[in-house]
């Protein structure tokens, strides 16, 4: 499996022109985390995004703010699959070119945050270890509910 990290910069378009292709009043953003094993084969992976208290220079640092927002929060993990793991068309991809989710989850997100991550973009093998586990849960239910398919087709 392959370990990725991506940081996707946080947003001010309060305080100062908006940035975005499509503008607009957006508010502001923290800095984003992802996080993703993909199997050695491209055929699943799984991603866990994790919001975070780095905002822009311009976003002004208040009390409110920083007892409101924790230093790192998880957002969603999502399995990918690229197969037809449910009713939906495959899309496109970054983990694995074009894909279907197979299934989601904000509260198992914030989960593995609160007992395994840090506020730094490395994180530790119990980290890593926690979205295997659920990689291989929700992988071994997308390969059954992918095979269903197939045998309910023929």
């Amino acid at each position: 499996m392959k370990r990725n990290f991506k940081t996707v910069p946080g947003y001010d378009c309060k305080n100062v022109p908006c940035q975005h292709k499509k503008k607009g009043d957006h508010g502001i953003h923290g800095e984003e985390w992802w996080y993703s094993l993909v199997d050695d084969e491209g055929a699943m992976a799984i991603s866990l995004t994790c919001f975070t208290d780095r905002f822009p220079d311009t976003v002004p640092r208040t009390p409110e703010r920083a007892a409101a927002i924790k230093p790192i929060d998880g957002a969603v993990i999502t399995l990918h699959t690229a197969f037809a793991s449910t009713e939906e068309p495959l899309r496109k991809c970054d983990l694995l070119g074009h894909c279907t989710i197979y299934g989601d989850s904000y509260l198992i997100a914030d989960e593995i945050v609160k007992e395994h991550a840090v506020a730094e973009h490395e994180q530790s093998d119990a980290f890593w270890d926690a979205m295997k586990e659920i990689y291989d849960r929700w992988g071994t239910q997308a390969l059954a509910a992918a095979a269903a398919a197939v045998k309910d087709a023929s």
